[in-house]
């Protein structure tokens, strides 16, 4: 059975037209799976990448973070007092910690500078 199909096969005339179409069909399809896929496979990378430095800064911050505080902030207009200014201290340190890691070493330490909530 498997002969007569190769047989079939092999005593088509060529025809330049439709055997070019065919190529360039089957590596448009097979350009667009291998696209596919590299764009699946960078996606998931990149979520793993986000979802390890999350637990890596949540686990960081639970250490550093004095949730009596936190607990007494209750009203937006204790923002900029200093009870507010303790309680988000050591988020502030973490955040320019990764700042500096991350800053291009050009850059000025006033750039690495947490503005507070009420500055613009």
């Amino acid at each position: 059975m498997s002969s007569k199909l190769v047989g079939a096969l092999l005593s088509k005339a060529i025809v330049p037209a439709r055997d070019a179409l065919a190529a360039g069909a089957l590596f448009v399809v097979l350009g667009l799976t291998a696209a596919g896929v590299t764009w699946r496979v960078a996606e998931q990378n990149a979520r793993d990448a986000i979802g390890g430095e999350l637990r890596r800064l949540a686990a960081t911050s639970v250490t550093a973070v004095d949730l009596a505080r936190h607990a007494r902030l209750t009203a937006p207009s204790q923002i900029d007092s200093p009870a507010y200014l303790a309680a988000v201290a050591p988020l502030r340190a973490i955040l320019r910690a990764r700042c500096a890691r991350e800053a291009p070493k050009f850059a000025s330490p006033r750039a690495l500078a947490v503005p507070s909530r009420g500055a613009s």
